[in-house]
């Protein structure tokens, strides 16, 4: 083979693995991990079965495999936080699977024939197919708003963080889904005037900034629901319109009173999206 031919195949390959690498993490953004890395292992076989009746193009079927082979081993180790053993396990099978398939090649032995080899290709072409349609037709996850019955006065102003409630996120699907926390709004009234607040989220007591969370297949996640103590401050520690009651009513409502002769505070649930936009 020409020196020249050899160096367009090799930059026609590297172009093809970039290719792969930008179709597993943009052109698939709105699929599941699962069906990603199925995908991707899709696109490793395939490219290894071209080049058993690609000809004199096998070495560039060959390195389009191996490409598309380190894109799939990158995104599932970067994708769902496996343990070192299993990591280990991963690499070691990966470098034997290669070798192996170096040593068929040696002795003649990696070959399939035409049909057999569109069998194949049609057979991982269907499977994928149906694993993207089941991924983009199956349900969303769900959002549940579990309010507390109430939030006692006493220290409310001086308090850091104010837990009004629980947001529950339930995937009932069959693959992980990637959902965004709905961005809720806490009406707060104090008898006289009406306050909005954003909902902030906390998880394991820290604070959740992201409004973008990963749940696995049968999953559910928590998020506790707080807004900032300050809002309560009054001269001294809590407002005294706050101090009129012991407690004060939290309840959930699709729309905010205009007003209210009491302390009380609503949650009202709000579009999906960030907080910001």
């Amino acid at each position: 083979m020409k020196i020249g031919t050899q160096v367009l195949y090799t930059i026609g390959a590297l172009f093809g693995i970039f290719a792969l690498a930008y179709f597993g993490t943009e052109v698939l953004l709105g699929l599941s991990p699962e069906v990603k890395a199925l995908l991707l292992f899709f696109s490793f076989v395939v490219f290894l079965v071209l080049s058993f009746v690609a000809g004199e193009l096998k070495a560039v079927t060959y390195a389009l495999s191996a490409g598309a082979f380190l894109v799939f081993i990158l995104f599932v180790l970067g994708s769902f936080g496996f343990s070192p053993g299993i990591v280990f396990l991963l690499l070691a099978g990966s470098s034997l699977l290669f070798v192996g398939l170096g040593y068929l090649e040696s002795i003649d032995r990696l070959t399939l024939n035409p049909r057999m080899a569109t069998i194949v290709i049609v057979a991982l072409v269907i499977v994928g197919g149906g694993a993207v349609a089941v991924d983009a037709l199956g349900e969303q996850p769900t959002q549940e708003i579990t309010a507390v019955t109430e939030i006692p006065t006493d220290g409310l102003g001086t308090s850091g963080q104010v837990t009004l409630g629980e947001l529950t996120l339930t995937n009932d699907h069959y693959f992980s889904r990637t959902a965004q926390l709905d961005r809720h709004t806490a009406c707060i009234y104090d008898g006289e005037r009406k306050y909005e607040e954003r909902i902030d989220y906390r998880q394991d007591n820290r604070y959740f900034w992201d409004n973008q969370v990963r749940i696995g297949p049968g999953d559910s996640q928590s998020y506790t629901m707080t807004v900032d103590g300050w809002t309560f401050y009054g001269e001294g520690g809590t407002a005294q319109e706050f101090l009129d009651v012991e407690h004060i009513p939290v309840t959930v409502a699709d729309t905010c009173p205009s007003s209210s002769d009491e302390p009380q505070i609503v949650i009202r649930p709000g579009s999906t999206g960030y907080w910001w936009g």
